[in-house]
């Protein structure tokens, strides 16, 4: 077993560089041997994975893997379209970014955004399926923010527009279903889509917040819209 401890917070074509370059070490070994190699990867890490596979170097090292029988590339509640947590980390109401807010004296949610939202790996995990709203357009973040009279600091332009290269690039990575497994997680309520509320009564000053919708078709993360790959056997759990 190779672990691949990759940065979470970078983005997922810069760790699927490492992680090619891992593969490029190991893999003479298993040809030798004419072993499997098993590609098992947890939630983000199916994105760096499927990255890698899409880039140059990464589809060579596929092409020489399929090559060794019953090789797989088994991914485990990976949102393969992204998921909405990632935005609740940027609006400050994802529920570990409350407790941490509430145990650092130094930084309030907003300082604790104003970190993440910095960061690749966060942002290349916003929804990204056909049918979402586009995330990576700084218009949709400065209305919402205005319609809810918020303070948190915004994600810079330049990052989203990365984080759409980065969603093009996975979006255009054929999957292989004879290779290729998921297994969906099973919880009793994942986080599937948000509407602008108003909370006080009549007679008060109108107060918009964030309701977000839950489903039970998701791991509590990622649901099974935003995970299933088309054609690939999957197994729910």
């Amino acid at each position: 077993v190779e672990v691949f401890a990759y940065d979470w917070r970078h983005s997922v074509r810069d760790n699927a560089r490492h992680l090619a370059a891992l593969l490029a070490q190991a893999l003479p070994r298993a040809e030798l041997e004419r072993q499997p190699v098993h590609l098992v990867a947890h939630s983000m890490g199916g994105l760096v994975a499927r990255a890698m596979l899409a880039q140059a170097e990464g589809a060579a090292l596929w092409a020489r893997i399929t090559q060794l029988p019953n090789s797989r590339f088994l991914m485990l509640g990976t949102p393969n379209r992204g998921s909405l947590e990632a935005m609740r980390w940027l609006v400050g109401l994802n529920a570990t970014q409350g407790k941490l807010a509430l145990l650092d004296f130094a930084h309030d949610t907003n300082a604790i955004i104003d970190i993440v939202r910095r960061f690749p790996g966060v942002l290349e995990l916003l929804p990204f399926g056909d049918d979402d709203a586009d995330y990576a357009d700084p218009a949709l973040w400065k209305t919402l923010k205005t319609t809810l009279g918020a303070s948190w600091p915004l994600a810079e332009a330049a990052r989203l527009r990365e984080a759409r290269e980065t969603w093009t690039l996975i979006k255009a990575q054929p999957v292989d279903p004879q290779r290729m497994r998921y297994v969906a997680g099973c919880q009793p309520a994942t986080v599937a889509a948000y509407a602008v509320v108003t909370v006080d009564p009549p007679l008060l000053p109108p107060r918009r917040k964030l309701a977000f919708q839950g489903t039970a078709e998701g791991d509590g993360t990622v649901t099974w819209k935003s995970g299933l790959l088309a054609d690939v056997p999957t197994w729910y759990v």
